[in-house]
C-alpha cells in the first residue's frame, strides 16, 4: 500500500522542469541539510523554496513548519536522491496538504537536459540550444546537410548528442569548446572518441597545456559544415584562449558575454584579473558589438536570475541590441568597466581547479567522480 501511495506522490525531474518552464507557481520544500542546500538548490523566478532539514521531521511535521507552508498550492519535496522526500510527501498528504516528491532528488535534477531550436536567418543550417537547468550550462548543436557541430559539449550528455544526431540522420563532424571550462566537465574529448569528430579549440588555448590531440584553429578561420561555414574569432577576457563562433545570425559567445551579464576574469589566474578585465572590455567593444543588432547572442551559461526569452523560442538567448541595453557596464569607460567587473565577484565554482585539470587532459577520473565534481551552479559570470 505504501509503495502505491509513494508512486502517486512523485514526479520526475523532467516533469518538474516542465512546470517551471511553463511558469507555473511552484513551491519546493528542500529537506537536505542546511549546508547542502546553501551550496546548491533549485532556483527560478517563479519558484518559491524553503529549506527544512529532514532530521527535524522524522516523526511528524513540526508546528513551526506548518505555519510557513502554503495550504493553497502543491508542495514539491526535494532531497538528494528522492528517498527521504517520498516519506515527507506522504506525511504532508496525511496532514491535508497537496504534495509530490521529486522522485530522483537533486541527482536526477542534474541529469535534465532540454533541447530547443534557435531561429536562424536562412535554411543553410539549423541551430539548437541544450539547457541544463541544474547548473545553467548551455551547449549547442549546428546542423547543415548531414553534418553536425557540437559547441561546448557536456561530458554527462555525450550519449544524448549522439542520439540526437542519429535521429537527425547526421554525423557529428566537430566537437568544439569555446575555452577551457572551469565549471563543468567538458565532453570535447569523449564526444570525439565516440564519433571520430574533430576536436577543435583556438590555437591560444594550447598555451595552457592541453595534453590531448586537438585541431587548433586561428582567429578568422572558418570550419566548413555541410552547406555553411562556422566563423572563428579570438574573444579573450574570461580566459586567454576564449573563442567565439558565428553561424547563420547566431554568435556563440562562450563565456565572454552573457545575455544579461559579463564574464568573470579571474578563473584562469586571479592575479591577472584586472588585466583580463581590460582585455574583456576590448573584446566586447571591438568584436562583439561590431555585429548587427539582430544578431542572436548564444552564451555558454545562464545564471539563476537569467530570464528565458519568449521572443526567441524560450531559449537563453537575446538579440545583441537587447543585450547591450541590458548590461549597464557596457556603456562605461574602460577604467570604470574594469573596476566594476573585478569588484565583489561571487565565489568560484566548486572544484574548479580539479575540473580545469581534467578538461586539459591532465587527470583521469570515473564518470561518477566527474558527475560529483560539477554539481552545483556555474558561477562563471561576475556579480554585475
Amino acid at each position: 500500500m505504501i509503495n502505491t501511495m509513494i508512486s502517486e506522490l512523485s514526479l520526475s525531474a523532467k516533469e518538474l522542469y516542465n512546470k517551471i518552464d511553463n511558469e507555473e507557481d511552484v513551491f519546493i520544500l528542500d529537506i537536505r541539510a542546511e549546508e547542502d542546500y546553501d551550496e546548491w538548490h533549485i532556483t527560478h523566478k517563479n519558484v518559491g523554496i524553503m529549506n527544512y532539514p529532514y532530521f527535524n521531521m522524522l516523526s511528524e511535521i513540526p508546528t513551526d513548519l506548518k505555519s510557513e507552508l502554503p495550504d493553497d498550492k502543491e508542495i514539491i519535496t526535494v532531497c538528494a536522491k528522492g528517498k527521504s522526500s517520498e516519506m515527507i510527501s506522504e506525511m504532508l498528504v496525511e496532514e491535508g496538504y497537496t504534495s509530490q516528491s521529486l522522485d530522483t532528488g537533486m541527482i536526477g535534477w542534474a541529469d535534465v537536459l532540454v533541447r530547443k531550436e534557435i531561429p536562424t536567418q536562412s535554411s543553410e543550417s539549423k541551430i539548437y540550444q541544450y539547457i541544463r537547468p541544474s547548473s545553467g550550462c548551455l551547449s549547442y548543436l549546428i546542423k547543415s546537410g548531414s553534418d553536425i557541430a557540437i559547441i561546448d559539449p557536456l561530458h554527462r550528455f555525450v550519449d544524448r548528442y549522439i542520439e540526437d544526431a542519429n535521429k537527425m540522420s547526421a554525423e557529428i563532424r566537430y566537437s568544439i569548446d569555446t575555452h577551457i571550462h572551469a565549471d563543468h566537465v567538458s565532453g570535447l574529448y569523449d564526444l570525439s572518441e565516440e564519433t571520430n569528430a574533430e576536436r577543435v579549440v583556438l590555437d591560444q588555448v594550447d598555451n595552457r597545456g592541453i595534453e590531448y590531440d586537438v585541431t587548433k584553429v586561428e582567429d578568422g578561420h572558418t570550419l566548413q559544415l555541410g552547406d555553411t561555414e562556422i566563423e572563428v574569432m579570438f574573444a579573450p577576457g574570461h580566459t586567454t584562449g576564449q573563442t567565439a563562433f558565428y553561424n547563420n545570425g547566431v554568435l556563440f559567445t562562450g563565456d565572454s558575454i552573457f545575455i544579461d551579464s559579463i564574464a568573470r576574469p579571474d578563473l584562469e589566474d586571479a592575479d591577472e584579473s584586472e588585466e583580463m578585465a581590460s582585455v574583456l572590455y576590448d573584446t566586447v567593444t571591438n568584436i562583439i558589438t561590431e555585429y548587427d543588432d539582430d544578431t542572436i547572442i548564444a552564451p555558454a551559461h545562464a545564471s539563476e536570475n537569467t530570464k528565458i526569452n519568449a521572443n526567441i523560442n524560450d531559449t537563453y538567448t537575446a538579440y545583441l541590441i537587447d543585450t547591450l541595453e541590458e548590461i549597464d557596464a557596457l556603456s562605461y569607460s574602460k577604467s570604470n568597466f574594469v573596476d566594476y567587473i573585478v569588484t565583489d565577484m561571487p565565489s568560484k565554482p566548486s572544484n574548479f581547479k580539479n575540473i580545469i585539470e581534467y578538461n586539459k587532459g591532465l587527470t583521469d577520473e570515473s564518470d561518477d567522480t566527474l558527475f560529483e565534481l560539477e554539481l552545483g551552479p556555474n558561477n562563471c559570470a561576475s556579480s554585475n
